[in-house]
């Protein structure tokens, strides 16, 4: 079998690229060691620029309906609160997503499917 790229994982990562290779006519084969979308979040921020660019594939609005923007977030380690970020208007100006969007993973899978 030959291809020109090769993705690893089918999670959100490898579903956006995947999406942009078939845009630009790249043949490429997708290898996950799971059969369907996963149950369990691993990533569940989507920065604006992954969604100006799910935008030019017809995607953002169904993304964007089924996460909810960000208002923080806190880091913990050792079990104890280590820190607090305030996203605030994060990158006001500078994108029509001015935020960070919480979505389910297992959901970002599908809709990418």
């Amino acid at each position: 079998m030959q291809t020109d790229v090769l993705i690893v994982g089918a999670g959100p990562t490898g579903l956006a690229l995947a999406c942009q290779l078939i845009r630009y006519g790249v043949d490429f084969l997708i290898v996950d060691k799971n059969e369907t979308t996963t149950p369990h979040s691993k990533a569940i921020g989507v920065q604006a620029r992954t969604l100006e660019i799910y935008e030019q594939i017809g995607i953002a609005g169904d993304l964007i309906a089924a996460g909810a923007p960000a208002q923080s977030a806190r880091m913990f380690a050792g079990g104890r609160e280590r820190g607090r970020i305030e996203f605030g208007e994060l990158g006001k100006g500078m994108s029509p997503y001015p935020y960070v969007l919480f979505v389910e993973q297992g959901l970002h899978e599908r809709i990418l499917y």
